[in-house]
């Protein structure tokens, strides 16, 4: 069966509501002085009807409640397109899933998202998740700290999903910082993907073989999460298109974005034959939003990099960039 998504859907659960991992993590610092994302445990209510599932004890991620961190904008929505190298789905795949990887930044480690072809695992979520611990990412500098899954099994209670896999996914160690990033990018992942698949949710449990654990050894498993705030999470600057290894036509090449950067605007460095540019790109307004860069290149191989700022003379700004041909 071939299945084919367009990204064309609006995420707003964002509101309500990016190679595999290159070895050890353990001695990278945290992305903030605590354990990144913060946390706070809070009560949870017991599920309508009993369940086989333990019931989780704890809540992670973004607060609820009227209080808001005054310094940042509200979440807005994550574009639902993006350019991809891999659009094309054969029998058994599904196309446009929206996959989380992790990326270093000088905050410590934040999330990107590749929209990717990826086994058909028969359910969207599910084939996020497994493309999640399993897919190497298109992009060199993105990568998971989870070890792929024989198999993932997602089942869903009312706006939770709960995701059990094999305690082996925590087979490669970890830092504390790197831990509760990868939590967030499975939140982000599953709850991406449920959009997409027309039934939104806002929190995620993880279960090992059924059952709460020490996971990567700092946080553990079957708590309840939910997406931490983006300025926390989310690398600031990301390249929606072309993406990393993508064709596109000689002419008129239009570099997309997203991220988050002083008076909205982001820094383009265009590299390739001929061709060796470094221009602001116009603004997006406060918090995050979309950009966009054109040029006319012909043909070759090019390499676009963008970089946010802040304002300040000592800010070491996100950074993201892509290779993609001309023809």
């Amino acid at each position: 069966m071939i299945r084919r998504l367009r990204s064309t859907l609006t995420l707003t659960v964002a509101t309500a509501l990016a190679l595999s991992a290159c070895g050890s993590r353990d001695d990278a610092p945290p992305a903030r002085p605590t354990t990144s994302p913060e946390v706070t445990a809070t009560e949870t209510t017991e599920p309508a009807e009993p369940t086989d599932t333990p019931e989780p004890t704890e809540s992670h991620g973004e607060a609820t409640g009227d209080g808001e961190d005054a310094t940042h904008t509200p979440d807005a929505d994550e574009p639902t397109d993006g350019g991809s190298a891999d659009d094309d789905a054969s029998s058994g795949e599904v196309s446009g899933v929206p996959v989380y990887y992790l990326v270093e930044s000088p905050d410590g480690p934040r999330l990107v998202r590749e929209f990717r072809t990826v086994p058909d695992e028969g359910d969207l979520v599910t084939s996020a998740v497994m493309a999640m611990m399993s897919v190497a990412p298109n992009d060199p500098d993105y990568w998971s700290p989870w070890t792929a899954p024989d198999a993932a099994d997602v089942t869903r209670d009312g706006d939770t999903i709960t995701v059990d896999v094999p305690a082996s996914v925590f087979g490669r160690g970890v830092g504390a910082a790197y831990e509760g990033m990868a939590y967030e990018q499975l939140v982000y992942t599953v709850t991406a993907a449920a959009v997409f698949d027309g039934n939104p949710a806002s929190r995620v449990v993880l279960l090992a073989d059924g059952a709460r654990g020490d996971g990567w050894g700092h946080i553990g498993v079957g708590d309840v999460w939910t997406r931490g705030p983006q300025h926390d999470v989310l690398n600031q600057t990301w390249i929606l298109s072309p993406a990393e290894g993508q064709t596109v036509p000689a002419g008129e090449v239009t570099i997309r974005g997203y991220g988050a950067s002083f008076e909205g605007n982001f820094m383009v460095h265009v590299n390739g034959p001929g061709v060796d540019v470094t221009e602001p790109t116009t603004g997006t307004g406060m918090g995050f939003g979309e950009w966009e860069y054109s040029l006319d290149l012909g043909p070759g191989e090019y390499t676009v990099t963008v970089e946010n700022s802040s304002g300040r003379d000592d800010f070491q700004p996100h950074t993201d960039s892509k290779t993609f041909t001309v023809r």
